[in-house]
């Protein structure tokens, strides 16, 4: 059983038959994990040989792949897989978890199990980061800020993005919020779900003109949703959050938003309001929003729901 491997080897790299017959009647004595290392190797060199310029003179599985052979199947899942060449710009680990995730690596050491092959980019990620997080923590103080992002960075680009499980930000614009996203939950990998708490100010350009003092604050509460498509350069976010408007334009009124006979802006009403929101952020870092101000209770003929644009950083 422990030389068994060494038969697999010669039978496929070699072409020795007598080989070949030794692996038939005991292939089932061998970890499934060798045979898609195997695949997967020889997949690489298939893959590698077949963009060299001059053609290869010594190893004769590189000079099948040049000629645009396919590898020896190892794997049943190699065999009808048209996709097994690594596709331009594709990153080499990205390439070698595509394969294992095909083949059925299991990735036991990760604590997956054998389905979950799929996710092993996502665990192995998240490992080397808690191992990470470890290490600087023993780190001066000083330090540990640029390296825990430095490090965050790299293994979000170079393995998997994974987003910040808690972040705090600030955005001015139509309105100014000071909002808080907490408690990530990877609920359908690979969308990532947030809470999000908020409170939103609107009419903080009373400050810089001579408009009339009309002014609202909004505590809110909500969910935010990170996109899959989303990497480390820039995120894909919407959410939805609802609280309530306390407004100081409904006291200069002497009729209610409801009873208004005509049109108000949203800012001047008290009253339940829900904010639908689309979003992008880069880096994790610049903050990009566009919220819907709407007041369900009121109807369009009498108050003016609101597009409020916002820009800003969270950390």
């Amino acid at each position: 059983m422990n030389g068994f491997p060494i038969f697999v080897l010669k039978s496929v790299v070699v072409g020795d038959k007598k080989a070949k017959k030794i692996c038939d009647k005991g292939r089932e004595k061998v970890d499934h994990n060798f045979f898609a290392n195997l695949q997967l190797s020889l997949d690489q060199l298939y893959s590698m040989c077949h963009d060299f310029k001059t053609k290869p003179k010594y190893n004769k599985h590189c000079l099948k792949g040049f000629m645009g052979e396919k590898p020896p199947v190892i794997v049943a899942k190699a065999k009808d897989f048209k996709d097994w060449r690594k596709k331009d710009k594709e990153k080499e680990l990205d390439y070698i978890f595509r394969l294992y995730t095909r083949y059925g690596y299991h990735f036991e050491d990760l604590g997956l199990k054998e389905h979950q092959a799929s996710r092993g980019d996502y665990t192995m990620r998240r490992k080397l980061g808690e191992i990470a997080t470890t290490y600087v923590n023993t780190l001066p103080g000083s330090e540990q800020m640029i390296l825990k992002k430095a490090g965050t960075s790299f293994l979000n680009t170079e393995i998997y993005y994974i987003p910040e499980s808690s972040q705090i930000y600030l955005t001015l614009g139509s309105a100014v919020e000071v909002g808080w996203n907490f408690a990530r939950w990877d609920i359908i990998f690979p969308m990532y779900l947030k809470t999000n708490i908020s409170v939103l100010y609107q009419g903080a350009q009373s400050f810089l003109t001579d408009i009339p003092d009309i002014w609202a604050l909004s505590p809110l509460v909500g969910l935010e949703f990170e996109l899959p498509g989303s990497n480390n350069n820039r995120q894909f976010i919407f959410g939805l959050k609802a609280g309530y408007q306390f407004s100081k334009g409904d006291q200069l009124s002497d009729t209610s938003c409801k009873d208004s006979l005509y049109k108000r802006s949203a800012v001047t009403c008290n009253g339940v309001n829900v904010l639908p929101f689309v979003g992008i952020s880069y880096m994790q870092f610049m903050r990009l929003q566009l919220y819907y101000n709407w007041m369900p209770q009121y109807s369009a003929a009498h108050v003016e729901n609101k597009f409020l644009l916002q820009l800003g950083i969270q950390i």
